[in-house]
């Protein structure tokens, strides 16, 4: 079966189709050699799980390892239920990226505070019709005002 490889200075990753039919999806892997000898360990799952009989829900999913003397994955993140609106996975999204780039609710109460002081709507990232955040000038004000709403 066909892989995509990076090599990396902690072996080999590789992504790769699963062959379940039922669950597609894509293993994550990391090949490496040691003491002469190519050794993979399965870091990731992510796939498309069927109809779960109680509800019919179809789910996207990611099965994390974390110990890879375990079989069982240790980790468990639903991305996706059927049913689910797609604006607001993406959102969520966008705010954990917010979160993780160190961006608080009250910086963006600021620049929303600033927007609404100016008129702006649409800013140019870098320019003075911005606040002062780099990280919120990519977004419109409506934008903004959904993230500030899913925080």
């Amino acid at each position: 079966m066909d892989r995509i490889k990076i090599n990396t200075v902690f072996g080999t990753l590789f992504a790769q189709v699963s062959s379940d039919p039922t669950y597609p999806g894509i293993f994550i892997c990391l090949e490496q050699d040691i003491n002469g000898e190519l050794h993979e360990t399965q870091l990731a799952l992510i796939e498309a799980t069927p109809d779960n009989p109680s509800d019919g829900a179809h789910t996207l999913r990611a099965m994390i390892w974390g110990d890879a003397d375990l079989e069982d994955s240790t980790k468990e993140i639903h991305y996706l239920t059927s049913g689910d609106n797609a604006d607001e996975f993406i959102t969520r999204v966008e705010v954990s990226k917010l979160k993780s780039a160190g961006v608080t609710m009250k910086q963006i109460e600021d620049e929303l505070e600033y927007r609404g002081n100016t008129g702006i709507e649409a800013p140019e990232p870098g320019s003075v019709t911005c606040g002062w955040d780099d990280d919120l000038c990519r977004y419109t004000t409506a934008r903004l005002e959904e993230i500030r709403a899913a925080w």
